[in-house]
């Protein structure tokens, strides 16, 4: 059965439908009895329903066979209704857009579904010259300039002399300030990313930071088996123009190097963060069990039993060695800081080597006593 009000309005449809037919069949006559050839009276101006709109249309390009048929009787608005209970239009059939779909009587006619197309969302410039949401409700510029590069060859949101958002106040990246507790520190008071007990994302199957394996064929490894930016034959970025790491260099006032002129991570006085709690090098103590020290209980970089990467061909220190042009060794063939002309720190102001000077032996025993 049809609910109350689908019976009201085909009760009401096959009314005006049978008043329809009525005004076609008395069309004709009216035309046949006028005075003077006076067209006949048009119906009265109603306001129809487009169902009724589309009705009146199909009557008058029917309005003749209409005319032979005035003996038949108009339907009844209960058999209509009934008829209308039972009429079904598929949906199938049912046109989107364009020409008039075919009605029956006293079935309502779908509207179409509108098809108008969205346009896609579309990225801003860099520049940012238009703003708006992106998703999770952050901006299209944010999303944009997020690995946009700077003039200085870097992150523009991590540039220290672009002013940064992502910089903090003490020049570090916040999320990983220890001072502004960035998110990007773990208990262990490390970098979450390359911290080894928290398991972190960036250490990988032999312990190492993933990008610096030589096994893993991380992305820092350069051709040499050096990390690429740490690397002289690559022209490393992270190299001075005196060859040294410019985070370590004194000359270049590093910010490695502490007020102490040391290594700050590595200086006592500065409470640096490599001591272990036996006064040492972390990664060089044994006690510790420092990632440095090899099976044999020396460094493992100056281990000749190990092959360590600080024992040149001719099974000398690479630094220290003549032949291979180590770093240590200045132009006159000696030690640099051993060496008198190059002015080395290693001697004193007598003109010896401090360990071997009597002079200097001398004034440090009267400061004592």
């Amino acid at each position: 059965m049809s609910a109350p009000g689908t019976a009201a309005w085909a009760a009401s449809a096959a009314a005006a439908f049978g008043l329809l037919r009525r005004w076609a069949a008395d069309a004709p006559v009216a035309h046949a009895h006028g005075v003077g050839g006076a067209p006949p009276p048009s119906p009265p101006q109603t306001s129809l329903c487009p169902l009724q709109q589309v009705a009146v249309a199909a009557l008058a390009v029917g309005a003749a066979p209409a005319a032979a048929a005035t003996t038949a009787a108009a339907p009844t608005a209960a058999t209509t209704a009934a008829a209308a209970s039972t009429t079904v239009v598929p949906a199938a059939d049912v046109p989107v857009s364009g020409s008039v779909p075919a009605v029956s009587t006293g079935v309502k006619r779908r509207r179409p579904v509108p098809t108008t197309a969205v346009a896609p969302k579309t990225s801003d410039d860099v520049d940012g010259t238009t703003l708006s949401a992106g998703a999770g409700g952050t901006s299209s510029r944010a999303l944009a300039t997020k690995g946009a590069k700077c003039e200085h060859g870097r992150r523009r949101d991590r540039c220290r002399e672009c002013g940064g958002a992502s910089i903090c106040n003490h020049g570090r990246v916040r999320s990983r300030c220890k001072e502004c507790g960035g998110p990007g520190i773990c208990a262990h008071d490390r970098v979450r990313y390359s911290c080894k007990e928290c398991g972190g994302a960036g250490i990988c199957e032999h312990g190492r930071q993933r990008s610096k394996c030589k096994e893993c064929g991380g992305a820092s490894i350069c051709e040499h088996g050096r990390v690429r930016y740490q690397c002289k034959d690559c022209g490393g970025s992270a190299l001075c123009e005196h060859g040294r790491a410019r985070s370590r260099c004194a000359k270049c006032g590093g910010a490695g190097i502490c007020e102490h002129g040391r290594i700050r991570r590595c200086c006592k006085e500065c409470g640096g963060g490599g001591r272990c709690e036996h006064g040492r090098v972390r990664h060089r103590c044994k006690e510790c069990g420092g990632g440095a020290i090899c099976a044999h209980g020396r460094d493992k970089y100056t281990c000749k039993e190990c092959g360590g990467a600080g024992i040149c061909e001719h099974g000398k220190s690479r630094q220290y060695c003549k032949w291979c042009g180590g770093v240590s060794m200045c132009e006159h063939g000696r030690v640099r800081r051993k060496c008198k002309e190059c002015g080395g720190g290693g001697i004193c102001e007598h003109g010896r080597l401090p360990k071997r000077c009597r002079d200097c032996h001398a004034a440090a025993a009267a400061a004592v006593s």
